[in-house]
């Protein structure tokens, strides 16, 4: 392919909502490629909103749909089809187009529809396989690279280490409570807190643990919570339950509704029995770049973590139901082999190129440049539609942000209702859902 002096004119869909609200790492990985190629002309759009005729018609080089695109393939009906309508210009678009899917596990034969429909070139998949089970369709043909969940970024990297010694929290811990659709995998990654809580109950740790719907902890408000912790607790993140189209969610949310507090043995039994374990899917998160980068301590479930990172060399391994906590804890103490194994853990994620956007990047450049379909354009073109997007949708954003506020107070209200006024709440919001 010749070398071209004109730059690259790259369309960001992506689903994230207002970026102060994200996880920390989110805004950062959804605008990623902006930053590594400031040279490419770029238009970075959500999908909450209509994207701009003029937009669409000023025809681009590069398609990238981001993980919080994709993952709107568990939606209702309704909502996932009126995306569809929406991102159906995307099947006779002749740019090259990059997935970057997460969670491929639920709804996989969605995601593998989606990505064999709309003629997608490339996908970025933070899973290493089996991917004939997980892209039925796609992996025929398809091209795949191995992505991240999350990767290094500046403000990671050049952020200053708070001293180990003297950090307020002995063991901190955040987690949603997984629904049983994840299996008995992502069951841990909530039960672990509630389970070292229970083992550590009067040994003398100062500890800050939660789990459940309101436990995360937005923006930068993370990196100051993990870096006043000595230890993070940690579980594998990911599913050992497939679900093809979303039917076991369905049957599992249903369950739920009828028996609020049914074991997951009992979920299990009606909604998919004999169908968790077969397979498990697993990548190393987020969370665990952030501590290592920050110098806290992981203590994690064991796992293969991407194959980056080992028991005992970069983490203390602690068992599934924490049995062995207190083991654990007597590792804890060790002066000295403590801040050998975070400083092992440190060296290994920042030298390890693959966790860079700039490595990303230059991966999808080069998948750009080996499909050879970038065609002679109008270059101001795209440019024009740029700056006309950014001069015309600030507003749009704003109205947007509100909307999705609301919606995001009202969920929490319903969340401490009584039963009775939550399945009133949901059914009146799925009614005047936009």
């Amino acid at each position: 392919m010749e070398a071209r002096a004109d730059p690259l004119r790259v369309l960001i869909l992506h689903r994230m909502g207002h970026p102060d609200h994200a996880p920390r790492f989110l805004p950062r990985h959804v605008a990623s490629f902006a930053r590594t190629h400031p040279e490419s002309v770029c238009i970075v759009h959500d999908v909450h909103l209509p994207l701009p005729a003029y937009v669409r018609d000023a025809e681009c080089d590069l398609v990238l749909l981001d993980v919080t695109l994709l993952g709107a393939r568990w939606r209702g009906d309704e909502a996932r089809q009126r995306l569809l309508a929406e991102l159906a210009f995307l099947r006779d678009c002749d740019a090259v187009k990059i997935a970057f899917p997460q969670d491929e596990y639920d709804c996989h034969e969605v995601l593998d529809d989606w990505l064999c429909d709309w003629r997608v070139d490339g996908v970025f998949s933070v899973l290493d396989g089996p991917r004939d089970v997980l892209y039925p369709r796609y992996h025929r043909a398809g091209r795949f690279e191995l992505g991240f969940t999350a990767y290094l970024d500046d403000e990671l990297l050049s952020r200053a280490q708070r001293p180990w010694v003297g950090r307020p929290t002995d063991l901190g811990y955040r987690a949603k409570k997984l629904p049983p659709y994840f299996g008995r995998l992502g069951q841990v990654k909530w039960t672990i807190g509630r389970d070292v809580l229970a083992r550590a109950a009067g040994c003398g740790l100062s500890m800050d643990i939660a789990v459940g719907d309101h436990a995360a902890i937005p923006g930068g408000a993370w990196l100051e919570f993990v870096e006043s912790c000595r230890f993070m607790l940690g579980a594998n993140s990911g599913s050992s339950l497939l679900d093809p189209r979303g039917d076991i969610q369905t049957r599992v949310r249903e369950c739920v509704r009828r028996r609020p507090h049914a074991t997951f043995d009992e979920i299990e039994q009606e909604c998919f029995a004999g169908l968790d374990g077969r397979h498990e899917f697993t990548a190393i998160a987020p969370r665990n770049l952030e501590a290592a980068m920050l110098g806290t301590g992981q203590i994690l479930v064991d796992g293969p973590y991407s194959g980056i990172l080992r028991a005992n060399e970069h983490y203390i391994p602690l068992r599934a139901d924490a049995s062995n906590f207190a083991e654990v804890q007597e590792r804890m103490r060790d002066a000295i082999e403590v801040p050998e194994m975070i400083a092992r853990c440190k060296a290994t994620i920042a030298g390890e190129v693959r966790l860079t956007h700039a490595h990303r990047d230059a991966r999808v450049a080069r998948v750009v440049a080996l499909c050879q379909r970038r065609r002679p354009r109008e270059g101001s073109r795209w440019r024009d539609a740029r700056d006309r997007y950014e001069r015309e949708m600030s507003g749009a954003y704003r109205a947007l942000w509100k909307t999705l506020e609301r919606e995001a107070s009202a969920r929490r209200w319903i969340a401490t209702a009584p039963p009775l006024v939550q399945s009133l709440g949901r059914a009146l919001a799925r009614r005047f859902r936009r």
